[in-house]
C-alpha cells in the first residue's frame, strides 16, 4: 500500500485569489436538493464539467453530475477563459447559493481580468482573500492513490506530472488523452472519478 502514496512537491509563484460569489439562477447549485459538501469542476472538449458531492437529511451520500458549454454564464467559466482553474467549495453557513472560488494567477492583470469576468456572470462577487506566492515559497502534498484502480492513478499522475494542475494549465485534457492512447471523454472520466475518490467519497 505504501508504494502508492507519493510526496509531490509544487513550485508556486504569483498570486492566490479567493472569491465568495453568488451562484447565477442557471447554476446547478441552485437547484440542488441537498447539502453541497465538496465541488469539482474540470473543463474539456470546451465543456465546463461538475460533480457536486451531496448529504441529504438521512445522511446519504450521492455524487451528482452536470455540464455546459465554456460560453455559457458560470463563475467556473470567467475562470476558465483567463487561463486559470478554479477550486470550488460550498460555502459552509445556510448561504446555499454561494460558492467560494480559489485560483492562482501569474499576474495582477489576470487577477484583474478574472474579477471583472465574475462581475458579469454574478450579481454578487466578493474577493475574500488576494495574496501574492513568492517565488521561492513552495509547496508540498502528500497524495495517497492506494485508492485508486491502476487506470485511475494512471490519469492522476499524467495530469500531475504533465503540469495540468499548474497555473496556468501547462496542458489539456486532449493532449493528456493522447499520452494515454484512449479518448479524451474518457481520460476526463478517470481524472474525475480519481479526483472523487481521493477526496474521500
Amino acid at each position: 500500500m505504501g508504494e502508492d502514496r507519493e510526496d509531490v512537491r509544487f513550485d508556486r509563484w504569483g498570486y492566490r485569489l479567493e472569491y465568495r460569489v453568488q451562484a447565477p439562477e442557471a447554476c446547478p447549485v441552485r437547484r440542488l436538493d441537498a447539502e453541497v459538501t465538496d465541488v469539482t469542476v474540470f473543463w474539456g472538449d470546451g465543456t465546463v464539467n461538475c460533480d457536486f458531492v451531496t448529504r441529504s437529511d438521512d445522511g446519504e451520500i450521492s455524487v451528482r453530475h452536470y455540464c455546459h458549454s465554456n460560453g455559457e454564464e458560470c463563475p467556473c467559466s470567467a475562470v476558465f477563459e483567463n487561463g486559470a482553474i478554479p477550486r470550488v467549495s460550498p460555502v459552509r453557513d445556510e448561504s446555499a447559493d454561494e460558492l467560494l472560488i480559489t485560483t492562482y494567477v501569474g499576474t495582477p492583470t489576470t487577477a484583474e481580468s478574472i474579477t471583472a469576468s465574475l462581475h458579469e456572470v454574478s450579481s454578487s462577487v466578493e474577493v475574500v482573500d488576494y495574496r501574492e506566492i513568492g517565488p521561492d515559497a513552495e509547496w508540498s502534498a502528500r497524495v495517497d492513490l492506494s485508492a485508486l484502480t491502476d487506470k485511475q492513478r494512471e490519469a492522476i499522475r499524467t495530469a500531475m506530472y504533465e503540469g495540468y494542475y499548474e497555473t496556468p494549465s501547462e496542458t489539456t485534457i486532449e493532449s493528456l488523452a493522447s499520452l494515454v492512447g484512449i479518448s479524451s471523454s474518457a481520460f476526463a472520466t478517470r481524472l474525475r472519478n480519481a479526483s472523487t475518490r481521493l477526496s474521500g467519497y
